[in-house]
């Protein structure tokens, strides 16, 4: 009877195991209260599936753990915090708690954040791999949202704090859904990626930024900052008096198929338009440098190359596979052009760009097949030296 009695316990004790695996049970169900911080504590109600953060002074920082796919099932990433993986729904961080740990609440099932005044640092990472995630409600202290905090989330809108100093890189990466955002008077740096953006707004007393019409400028307005790729508009005219367009200005901008550049413009950033629709592209005579991928991915046909340009980055034009030619002003000292639109440095001795829809062109417009020995000669090392993508990789030779 004993022995039936055991047998019983141990078959139940499994099945209601078996039921909480089942139910997805986490760790923060299984205990009410837990610490998080020297000083500072946590309390969940798992009825409720609320999260409380109390206590004084930062959270401890957490870890992420990412598992390489070794059984052919895909690899997986986990935070070391207790909070990965629970059922917490709505999180708040009450006044005297002073940071948010790193990676504290990834992937914690989390809906709706509210934040303490006396937070002001949130760290890197802090509530990312959040889907769900639609409310954050920033105490009006918070002065740094770290990288990848808010990373995937859901949210539809964002109302920084006048605190507010930095957003840094990838903060709200993957949140396609926030259409406009207002920058307050003390923010001095701020990344901020969102494919549906239509709208910037900056607070007239702040130092560092401005905007025009909804378009992101440094204070000065000398170098456009950010023109939000959520925008429908075909073409754009850059404002007399910008000097620069910042990296990854107009980077997909999908619906955008022209730009007016205007005079007095002397750089163009990396990735400037990267993976644009634009497919014409006039450069003033003032341009002195295009950056890396700066139309790289984008329709552009036939570029010409002003006279005062003196530095095309080897990936400028990369993946334009529309573009058939280049034709470079004679007076320009550092770059030159063949009889078949091939751009090369001055003297010839190193082959900056070979169009990716050269050959065709040529087929076209003159009947003309480049034989593979002339491939051969023509296109050598330069290749590798240029940097170019692999299928333009076929004919690695060294000029001569």
């Amino acid at each position: 009877m004993k022995k039936m009695k055991s047998f019983m316990l141990v078959t139940a004790t499994m099945i209601l195991l078996a039921v909480m695996l089942c139910m997805n049970v986490s760790a923060a169900d299984l205990a009410a209260t837990g610490q998080c911080g020297e000083n500072v504590y946590w309390q969940y109600n798992a009825e409720a599936k609320e999260l409380v953060v109390s206590g004084t002074g930062p959270m401890y920082d957490y870890e992420l753990i990412v598992e390489d796919d070794t059984d052919g099932y895909g690899g997986y990433d986990y935070s070391t915090s207790p909070f990965c993986y629970a059922i917490a729904h709505k999180i708040i961080i009450e006044e005297g708690v002073t940071n948010v740990g790193e990676y504290a609440f990834y992937s914690s099932n989390v809906r709706d954040v509210t934040i303490a005044d006396s937070v002001k640092t949130i760290k890197k990472g802090a509530f990312s791999d959040n889907g769900w995630l639609k409310t954050i409600d920033f105490g009006n202290g918070v002065e740094v949202i770290g990288k990848f905090d808010f990373q995937d989330a859901s949210v539809q809108s964002v109302a920084f704090p006048e605190s507010l100093i930095t957003v840094e890189l990838g903060a709200f990466a993957g949140c396609s859904e926030i259409k406009e955002i207002h920058i307050p008077k003390n923010v001095s740096s701020i990344s901020f990626p969102s494919e549906k953006l239509e709208n910037i707004t900056v607070d007239e007393a702040n130092e560092h930024y401005s905007d025009i019409d909804g378009v992101l400028f440094n204070k000065e307005k000398t170098q456009l900052i950010t023109y939000p790729a959520g925008r429908t508009a075909e073409s754009y005219v850059v404002p007399d008096g910008v000097a620069d367009i910042g990296k990854s200005a107009f980077s997909e901008c999908y619906k955008l198929k022209n730009v007016v550049l205007p005079e007095g413009l002397l750089s163009i950033g990396d990735m400037a338009f990267y993976i644009c629709k634009l497919d014409e592209v006039v450069f003033p005579e003032s341009l002195e440098t295009i950056g890396d991928n700066a139309f790289g991915a984008t329709y552009i046909t036939e570029v010409a190359i002003p006279s005062n340009v003196k530095h095309i980055a080897s990936t400028a034009f990369n993946d334009c596979d529309e573009l058939v030619g280049f034709t470079v002003d004679e007076a320009n000292e550092y770059y030159c052009n063949d009889s078949f639109g091939v751009l090369y440095n001055k003297d010839q001795t190193v082959l900056m760009n070979y169009p990716c829809n050269h050959d065709q062109y040529l087929r076209v417009k003159y009947g003309y097949d480049i034989p593979e020995e002339e491939k051969k000669a023509r296109v050598n090392n330069a290749l590798e030296m240029a940097h170019l993508t692999e299928h333009r990789k076929k004919f690695p030779i060294q000029l001569s």
